[in-house]
């Protein structure tokens, strides 16, 4: 049953050799199980914080991204072009006019609230701007400007 409960942890040194934190790492677990199967949570706690300290630093995995990688933030911001492309694509196609006009027959209420609806949109998009612009002269956003 002990043999199921020790950790499945190896720590290899820089050369591909064991180094001598893995050798205290399970001195300390082995010895821990032994002496007590059912331990409670704080000294399940106080036994993990003992094996961190028992591992050097200069021992822990490093990752480097592979030379190839290309650039997340590049990623990111094709990405975002693609989505607006197909958004708008998707709103170019949403019905010719021929057809909205038959549908929507001779009365002017349609034509009243869309009109109505550009001119609270383009209050609103203002009102927008001047508290966005407010926002970056009090610094409580940062703005960077692209030559």
């Amino acid at each position: 049953m002990d043999e199921l409960r020790k950790p499945n942890v190896r720590l290899v040194g820089r050369a591909g050799r064991k180094s001598s934190a893995e050798e205290k790492l399970t001195e300390i677990s082995s010895r821990a199980h032994a002496e007590d199967q059912y331990r409670t949570a704080s000294e399940r706690r106080a036994e993990g914080k003992a094996l961190r300290e028992n591992v050097p630093r200069e021992t822990h995995a490093g990752w480097k991204p592979p030379k190839d990688r290309r650039d997340p933030v590049d990623l990111l911001r094709a990405y975002t072009r693609l989505c607006a492309w197909a958004l708008a694509r998707a709103h170019a196609r949403s019905g010719d006019a021929a057809m909205i006009s038959g549908y929507m027959g001779s009365s002017e209420a349609f034509d009243e609230a869309i009109g109505e609806f550009a001119v609270e949109y383009a209050d609103q998009n203002q009102r927008d701007y001047r508290a966005f612009v407010r926002a970056v002269r009090e610094e409580r956003v940062k703005a960077l400007v692209e030559s």
